[in-house]
């Protein structure tokens, strides 16, 4: 107790003699806050016994030696930073900390005060990155990096460190100088735009369409799987380069080919506008005619930045084959010599072809929605047609000669080829008969 008291009558006489209070502070290990208590502390006691001139006098004098001056606009400066600035001892013990320190980890100057650093460790630094700090600054250099650090409250926080070492007048490590910067908003908000990337990605390589991402200059920076499938070439072959670079031949619907300067995507390019459900075929390296439907528009960069441009194509080639097969079926349909009459699964007509209307004397709008007994001779019994439908739901098909009747009432005979459809549940779709 006798000894913090003498320490606490140093501190208020040499203070009221001028000495700076931060070089006070570091001397005594005690923080400035601590001083300038123990100085108003004083300064009461003095007023009280009617002697208190000099040490108000020490703590508001306007005249000061330039080199005091200097030291108290260095504290002003430190006081007000909007960093965290720590100084230690050589041994790394705190001896000085800002007003920013407790803004910032929520622990008071004097709960610092006394404690190494590491009383702040939230476990997320790695021990080997301590190990370099150490080495750095005990050969007297600067250290740069960046600490995960703990709150009094428990939370964490990220900081950008700037640690030096202070020497004295012999040239020997005597404080470490620690300046601060919290980063926990920056962090945090590269770690939501990290997981929105990796979000994207993991969407982009699941979708079935073939993705490309390309910059201002029309290389490529990203792609899918599904696009490299398409393409015939790997991810790391597609990085980096042009379309017109992958030896890739495209043709236009007749078939023709499209020169590198005609491509749809570098027009796109050019002239900054989308393109929806283009088609192209494309011939890739390895062989095999792929039929894509192409889609291509810029993405802005919101900067006033050259914009990037997204390219997506879907392989449309069994669908094309499709079509082209529905186009000879319906080519088949309208010109065959045969009547034909499709039905559905309740017995109602749906399509007739030319050849129908022709032998029938019935148009296709005057069909399309009848039952087939239309075509009715009554010539036929109940159990001819009871025959007919057992053998179709058993066979699927049943054939034979019948008696049908014109519109214009005459009587021909036909001979009729009847096929059940079905769907993939194995249910009755439509009935397919064909009669000449």
């Amino acid at each position: 107790m006798r000894d913090k008291k003498e320490l606490q009558e140093r501190a208020v006489r040499e203070a009221a003699e001028g000495r700076p209070l931060l070089e006070l502070a570091l001397e005594l290990g005690v923080s400035t806050t601590t001083l300038r208590r123990w100085i108003s502390a004083s300064e009461a006691r003095t007023k009280a016994r009617g002697s208190a001139r000099k040490v108000a006098t020490s703590l508001s004098r306007e005249k000061y030696s330039e080199a005091s001056q200097r030291m108290r606009l260095l504290i002003h400066a430190l006081e007000q930073s909007p960093a965290t600035i720590i100084v230690t001892d050589a041994d790394g013990r705190i001896i000085y900390a800002n007003p920013k320190f407790t803004e910032t980890t929520g622990y008071s100057t004097e709960e610092a005060i006394g404690q190494t650093p590491r009383f702040l460790k939230s476990g997320f630094t790695p021990p080997e990155e301590y190990h370099r700090l150490w080495k750095t600054i005990r050969v007297g250099k600067e250290w740069r990096g960046e600490f995960r650090n703990k709150r009094k409250d428990g939370t964490l926080y990220w900081e950008r460190a700037s640690i030096s070492p202070v020497f004295d007048a012999e040239g020997h490590i005597a404080n470490f100088m620690a300046v601060k910067e919290n980063i926990t908003e920056f962090k945090e908000a590269e770690a939501a735009r990290q997981q929105a990337e990796e979000r994207f990605r993991a969407v982009v390589t699941a979708m079935a369409e073939g993705v490309l991402l390309l910059d201002p200059d029309g290389r490529i920076v990203l792609s899918n799987a599904a696009a490299e499938c398409m393409l015939g070439h790997t991810g790391e072959q597609l990085a980096g380069r042009r379309l017109d670079e992958l030896n890739l031949r495209w043709l236009n619907e007749r078939g023709e080919t499209v020169p590198p300067e005609s491509h749809p995507v570098r027009r796109v390019m050019e002239g900054g506008e989308s393109m929806h459900q283009a088609v192209y075929a494309l011939l890739p390296p390895s062989g095999g005619l792929r039929w894509l439907s192409v889609n291509a528009g810029p993405v802005p960069s919101g900067s006033g930045a050259p914009s990037t441009t997204v390219v997506s194509f879907s392989d449309i080639t069994e669908r094309r084959g499709a079509e082209e097969r529905l186009k000879l079926v319906g080519s088949a349909f309208d010109n065959s010599i045969e009547g034909i009459m499709i039905t559905d699964s309740g017995n109602r007509i749906v399509s007739v072809n030319a050849a129908f209307s022709e032998i029938t004397g019935y148009s296709r709008g005057e069909a399309i929605g009848k039952s087939p007994s239309l075509l009715a001779s009554g010539r036929h019994g109940q159990a001819f047609f009871r025959d007919m439908w057992e053998t179709l739901a058993t066979t699927g098909r049943w054939q034979g000669e019948v008696w049908n009747r014109r519109k214009d009432g005459r009587l021909y005979p036909a001979w009729l080829s009847i096929s059940v459809v079905r769907a993939e549940d194995g249910s009755v779709d439509q009935y397919v008969t064909l009669f000449f």
